[in-house]
C-alpha cells in the first residue's frame, strides 16, 4: 500500500508476496493487536513502497516506523485519519493501494485497520524480535505446557480433540519420527506387553539410529553434498563432518555448544580436531573450479552464502534479501548484512578451488576403522615378500643372467629409466613410481600442468630415440590412460634437456594418434596443439628422434617435461613410462637398475632383478603386487580430508559494503557487528570474531535462536512448525499458531541446558502428539490445516524414510554408523547427461558390496544430479540451505517405489525372508506376518481377504507361466537363491503381495 502526503497519485510496481495468514479476529469484542493483526497487513500491502528499503520507497513516509506512520494515522482537524481516508476512497487517484497494485485490501483488512485506529492505534514491535516471555501456567514439564496451550485454543474454537491413538499407531509414529525406521515386530510385542510409553521413547532416543535420523534434516539445512557443485562438480570429502553431526546428536550435545562448535570451533581455546571438523558446517557451500571464473567473485559468493545460511538456520531471517539493498520488509539494512559478512570474510580460502577433494583450509582426519584391516594386510604382504625372496635356484639364476648379459652386450635395447624425481607445477599432485618403472599420476587433478621427470644415466650409452609410453591403470577413467572425462590426454609439448641443454627434434611418430593430434604436434612449439591417441585406449606409444644421436656418459642427467597447456582441461597422461632407445633397432627391454648392476657386476641387485623379472615367479609377484595395492588403498583410507574454517594469518581482510551486491563495486568500509534492531549487543571487551558471534547467538537473551530451534524441532515431530515459515520469522513470515507455547518452550529449552533429547522426549509424550490422526468432519471443516492440533497430522514420509523402510523391512539394510558415502543403484547415464568437462563425477558406478544397502543418509550426493529416487520423493537438492520440506504425491513417486532397483529387490527379499522365517505355516499366517512387519499391527479379516485373493491370482498366473515367475524374482537372484534355489512360483506370488504392502498409503505415511 502507498501512503503519500501530497495529492499526486503514486504508482506501485508490486511483487507477488507470500500470503500471510491473518488469525481470526473478533473486530468488536476481542480488540486489535498491532503485531498480530495490523503489521501483517502493512507488510503485505504497504512496506514494499513505504518500508525499510530506501531504494524502493516512494516518499519519506514509512509505515514500519511508528514516528513516521503517526503522520498518516492521526486524525486531522476534521477528525479524519489520512490512512482511513486513503484506504476507503473510491477515487482512483487517491485510494491506496492504487488500482493497479497487485495486492488489494479486503474489506475485512480495511475494518481491522479502522478498528485499530479507533482503539488508539497502539504500536508494538514485531513478535519475533521481542524478548522471549514465558507465561506462568500450571505446568511442570513441557508436555504439560503443550497440552495446556493447545487445549486452550481448541476450547476457544469450540472443538474437542481426537482421542488417543491406538498404541501400535503411536509406536509406529514415534519410531519413525525419532529413528527414521519403523518398529520391528519384536519391538511392537514388547511395547504392547507393558504399554510403557516413556521407556519406549527412552529406548529410541538411546538408539544410534536416532542420530542418523536427526542428521538428515541438519544436512539439508547445511547444504551438505559429496561434490563441489557448479559445472565441474568434482568429488569432495566432507563425510567426516557428517559423521560429527551424527555423533553430536547421539551424544545429546547441547544445542548451544552444537552451535558454537559449528560456527567457530576453530577459535575455541585449545580447539580439538573434532571441534575443527565441526566448522565444516560453513564449508559445505558450493565451490567453483570453472576455467575463466574470477576467484574473488566466487570467494565473495561463499561468504555471502555463509551469512545467508547462518541467518536462516539460527535466526529464521531472510538476510540474503539485504545483499543488494536494505531489506524491503524487515528492519535489516544492507549495512547490517555486510557487518555480518565481516565475521566470515577472514577465511584463508581461494575462490576457484573445487578440483581436489578438499579445498583449503582443511584438516587431515584419521579413520580408525581401517587401521585393523591395514595391519592384517601388512602382515599378508610381508609373508608374500618373503615367499618371493626365497624363490629360485642357482641354476635358474645363472640362465637368466646369461640371457640378460647377452642383451646388454648386443648394444641394442630399450633402457627403461624410472625417474629419481617427478614434480608438477600445480599443488596437490602426487606421483608414484611403480615396479615396472612407470609413473602413476594422482592427487589433485589440475586443469593444466607440466610434469617434470629427471633420471640419471647409470652407464655410458648411445641413444637414438626416446620412447614415451602411456599405460592404462584402474585408477584412471574407465581403466584407460588419463583422468579426463573420456580417458584421453593431449600432450601439448615434449621437452627434453640433457645436463640442462634442450634437445632439438628430428621427428615424432606414434602407434595411436588422432588425425589432427599427431605425435609431431607435440614438438611443434605450439602449446595449443599436441598428441592425443583418442579415448578408450589401453596403451599408446610415441617415439621421439633427436636431430643428433645422444652420446650419454655415466652420471649425465636427463630431464623430461611433459607439458599439458592446451585448452583441453585435465587431459593429462595418468601413467607414463620413459625409455631410451639404445642402438639402431632396439627390441628387448632392460631396466636402468639392471643395466647398471650388469656393468658393475652387483650380485645383490642382480638377484633382486632376477626375482622381479623372471617369468617363473610371475604369480608370486602378482600376489605380492596385489597385496601392495591393497595396503596402499587401505593406507589412503586410514585418513580423509575435511574442509574447515580457519582465520587467515596477518591483518584481517577489510570488508566493504558491496554496491548492488557486486564483488567489484566496493563501497564504505564496515566493521563486524550485529543488527541493532534485535536489541542485543555483542558483549563488551570480547574480540569481534566468529566465536563471539556464535556466543551472541546462543545468549539466553537472544530473541530468535531458541524460538527458531524449537520451531524446527516441532516441525520435525508435528509436521509443521508453530511458525509455518521456519525460514522466515520476519514480517513476511507467518505468525505462530500458538505464540505463548512457542515462547514457553523456547524459554524452557534454554533454562534446561539446550537439551535436544529432553525437548523431543516431551514433544512425543504430550497428549497432543499421542492423539489419533483420524480426520473428523468437524475438524476438517473448522481447521482444515490442523493449525489447532485437534488431531495428529498424517504425513507423507520424507524421502530417506521411504527408501530406508523398504530396506529395513526386507532385512537388507546395513546398520553401520558413518564412513565414506556409498553409491546404491541409480539409472544409467544420469551423471553423463549433466557432467561438466573433465569432471571426476562424469560416470556413476554403483557399489557392488553392502554399500547398496546403507541408509539413505550415506548415499553419495552429487549436486548436479542428486540421487534421483530422493529427488522424486521430495528431498532437497542441497544447492542452498533448506529448512522446510516440500511434500507432494505424484505418479512419478509410485513409479519409483514400484520400479527402482532398491525397492524392487527389497520387495523380493522381503517376501523371501518371510517365507523362510515362517516356514511350515499356511498362507494366511504368512500374509498376517508380512502385514505386521510393514504396518506394525495385526491384520484385519477384510485386509486378509484382499491379500489372499491377490496371492491366489498371481500364484495361478505364475503356475501357468513359470518363465515369468523366474523373471519376476531375477533382480534379487543373488540374495534369494542361496544356499538353495527358491521356489520361483511361490516366491513370485508372495513378491506381488510384498510390493503392494510396501506401496500402501499407510506404509508411505506416518500415522
Amino acid at each position: 500500500m502507498l501512503m503519500g502526503l501530497g495529492s499526486d497519485r503514486i504508482r506501485c510496481i508490486a511483487a507477488l508476496l507470500l500470503t500471510v495468514v491473518i488469525p481470526s479476529v473478533a473486530l468488536q469484542a476481542d480488540g486489535i493487536r498491532f503485531s498480530r493483526d495490523v503489521l501483517p497487513i502493512l507488510s503485505d500491502h504497504c512496506l514494499l513502497c513505504h518500508g525499510p528499503d530506501g531504494s524502493s520507497r516512494v516518499t519519506e513516509m514509512r509505515l514500519d516506523l511508528e514516528e513516521s506512520a503517526r503522520e498518516v494515522i492521526a486524525a486531522d482537524e476534521q477528525g479524519r485519519s489520512e490512512l482511513v481516508r486513503r484506504i476507503t476512497s473510491t477515487d482512483p487517484g487517491t485510494v491506496m493501494p492504487p488500482p493497479d497494485a497487485v495486492k488489494q485490501l479486503s474489506e475485512r483488512q480495511k475494518k481491522i485497520l479502522q478498528q485499530w485506529i479507533a482503539e488508539g492505534a497502539g504500536w508494538e514491535g514485531h513478535w519475533a524480535y521481542q524478548p522471549v516471555q514465558q507465561l506462568e501456567i500450571e505446568a511442570d514439564r513441557p508436555r504439560d505446557a503443550i497440552d495446556y496451550f493447545v487445549g486452550r485454543r481448541l476450547k476457544e474454537a469450540g472443538l474437542k480433540p481426537n482421542p488417543p491413538a491406538e498404541p501400535e499407531e503411536w509406536l509406529r509414529r514415534v519410531t519413525l519420527d525419532l529413528t527414521g525406521l519403523p518398529p520391528t515386530p519384536d519391538e511392537v510385542d514388547r511395547f504392547l506387553a507393558n504399554l510403557d510409553y516413556e521407556a519406549a521413547v527412552d529406548r529410541l532416543l538411546a538408539s544410534p539410529r536416532y542420530g542418523e535420523r536427526m542428521a538428515w534434516d541438519w544436512l539439508e539445512a547445511a547444504r551438505y553434498a559429496d561434490t563441489h557443485g557448479y559445472q565441474k562438480d568434482n568429488v569432495r570429502t566432507m563425510w567426516a563432518w557428517r559423521d560429527w553431526v551424527i555423533e553430536s546428536f547421539n551424544n545429546n550435545q547441547s544445542y548451544d555448544q552444537f552451535t558454537i562448535e559449528q560456527l567457530a570451533g576453530d577459535l575455541l581455546p585449545r580447539a580439538t580436531l573434532k571441534q575443527r571438523i565441526a566448522t565444516g558446517f560453513n564449508r559445505n557451500h558450493r565451490i567453483n573450479a570453472e576455467a575463466g571464473s574470477i576467484p574473488e567473485e566466487f570467494r565473495t559468493e561463499y561468504v555471502i552464502d555463509r551469512v545467508d545460511t547462518t541467518a536462516t538456520v539460527w535466526m529464521g531471517m531472510t538476510a540474503g534479501c539485504a545483499r543488494c539493498h536494505d531489506h524491503k520488509f524487515d528492519p535489516l539494512s544492507q549495512r547490517d548484512f555486510y557487518r555480518l559478512f565481516a565475521f566470515f570474510n577472514n577465511i584463508e580460502e581461494q575462490g576457484s578451488d573445487g578440483v581436489g577433494p578438499a579445498a583449503v583450509p582443511d584438516v587431515v582426519v584419521p579413520v580408525p576403522a581401517k587401521e585393523r584391516l591395514l595391519a592384517i594386510a601388512r602382515l599378508e604382504l610381508n609373508a608374500a615378500e618373503k615367499r618371493l625372496q626365497a624363490a629360485g635356484t642357482d641354476e635358474e639364476f645363472a640362465a637368466w643372467l646369461a640371457t640378460h648379459r647377452q642383451v646388454s652386450e648386443s648394444g641394442s635395447f630399450w633402457l627403461v629409466t624410472p625417474p629419481e624425481a617427478v614434480a608438477g607445477t600445480s599443488d596437490g599432485s602426487t606421483f608414484e613410481i611403480l615396479a615396472d618403472g612407470s609413473v602413476l599420476f594422482g592427487g589433485a587433478n589440475p586443469l593444466n600442468d607440466v610434469h617434470e621427470a629427471t633420471f640419471p644415466i647409470p652407464a655410458p650409452v648411445d641413444a637414438t630415440t626416446l620412447r614415451l609410453q602411456a599405460l592404462a591403470h584402474p585408477s584412471l577413467t574407465d581403466g584407460s590412460l588419463a583422468r579426463s572425462f573420456n580417458g584421453d590426454f593431449l600432450l601439448s609439448e615434449f621437452d627434453v634437456l640433457v645436463n640442462g641443454n634442450r634437445l632439438r627434434w628430428k621427428s615424432a611418430i606414434a602407434d595411436r594418434e588422432l588425425s589432427e593430434r599427431t605425435a609431431a604436434t607435440a614438438i611443434d612449439g605450439d602449446p595449443l596443439t599436441g598428441w592425443s591417441p583418442g579415448p578408450g585406449q589401453s596403451e599408446a606409444t610415441a617415439w621421439f628422434t633427436p636431430e643428433v644421436p645422444l652420446e650419454l656418459k655415466a652420471g649425465d642427467r636427463v630431464t623430461v617435461r611433459l607439458r599439458y597447456e592446451s585448452r583441453e582441461e585435465q587431459y593429462v597422461i595418468g601413467r607414463f613410462r620413459l625409455s631410451l632407445g639404445v642402438g639402431s633397432r632396439p627390441d628387448a627391454e632392460m631396466s636402468a637398475s639392471l643395466f647398471s648392476a650388469l656393468n658393475e657386476n652387483n650380485q645383490q641387485t642382480l638377484v633382486t632383478q632376477f626375482r622381479e623379472t623372471a617369468p617363473a615367479f610371475e604369480k608370486l609377484r602378482e600376489s605380492r603386487d596385489t597385496l601392495r595395492r591393497e595396503v596402499d588403498a587401505l593406507q589412503a583410507e586410514t585418513v580423509t580430508r575435511v574442509m574447515v574454517m580457519q582465520e587467515r594469518k596477518g591483518a584481517p581482510r577489510v570488508t566493504h559494503l558491496l554496491e548492488r551486491g557486486l564483488y567489484d563495486h566496493p563501497g564504505e568500509v564496515v566493521d563486524a557487528g550485529v543488527p541493532e534492531f534485535l536489541g542485543l549487543a555483542l558483549p563488551e571487551g570480547e574480540p569481534v570474531n566468529r566465536l563471539t558471534l556464535a556466543r551472541w547467538l546462543v545468549d539466553p537473551r537472544h530473541p530468535l535462536t531458541a524460538r527458531v530451534a524449537v520451531n524446527r524441532f516441532w516441525q520435525q515431530i508435528f509436521g509443521s512448525g508453530l511458525v509455518r515459515t521456519p525460514e522466515d520469522f520476519g514480517y513476511q513470515g507467518e505468525r505462530p499458531t500458538h505464540p505463548e507455547l512457542l515462547d514457553w518452550l523456547a524459554a524452557d529449552f534454554v533454562q534446561n541446558g539446550w537439551n535436544v533429547k529432553r525437548l523431543l522426549r516431551e514433544f512425543v509424550l504430550s497428549e497432543s502428539y499421542c492423539r489419533s490422526s483420524t480426520v473428523r468432519p468437524d475438524l476438517l471443516e473448522r481447521d482444515p490445516d490442523n493449525h489447532l492440533l485437534g488431531r495428529m497430522t498424517r504425513l507423507r514420509l520424507p524421502a530417506p524414510m521411504i527408501r530406508d523402510q523398504a530396506l529395513h523391512v526386507s532385512g537388507l539394510m546395513v546398520n553401520r554408523l558413518g564412513g565414506p558415502s556409498v553409491k546404491p543403484w541409480q539409472p544409467d547415464g544420469l551423471w553423463e547427461a549433466v557432467a561438466g568437462v573433465n569432471s571426476n563425477t562424469t560416470r556413476y558406478e554403483a557399489d557392488s558390496d553392502d554399500g547398496r544397502f546403507r541408509r539413505s543418509l550415506y548415499t553419495f550426493w552429487k549436486r548436479g544430479m542428486p540421487p534421483p529416487n530422493m529427488l522424486v520423493l521430495d528431498a532437497a537438492s542441497r544447492e542452498t540451505c533448506t529448512v522446510r520440506r516440500s511434500t507432494t504425491n505424484s505418479p512419478l513417486q509410485a513409479l519409483t517405489t514400484l520400479n527402482d532397483p532398491t525397492f524392487a529387490v527389497s520387495a523380493i527379499v522381503f517376501a523371501h525372508r518371510t517365507l523362510r522365517e515362517e516356514h511350515g505355516r499356511d498362507d494366511a499366517e504368512i500374509l498376517a506376518s508380512m502385514w505386521q512387519r510393514v504396518q506394525g499391527k495385526d491384520i484385519e479379516d477384510r485386509q486378509l481377504d484382499v491379500l489372499t485373493k491377490l496371492l491366489e491370482g498371481h500364484r495361478d498366473l505364475y503356475t501357468e507361466q513359470p518363465q515369468q515367475a523366474a523373471e519376476r524374482i531375477a533382480p534379487a537372484e543373488e540374495w534369494v537363491n542361496r544356499p538353495q534355489p527358491a521356489d520361483a512360483i511361490r516366491l513370485a506370488a508372495f513378491t506381488e503381495v510384498a510390493e503392494v504392502l510396501l506401496n500402501l498409503d499407510t506404509t508411505l505415511t506416518r500415522p
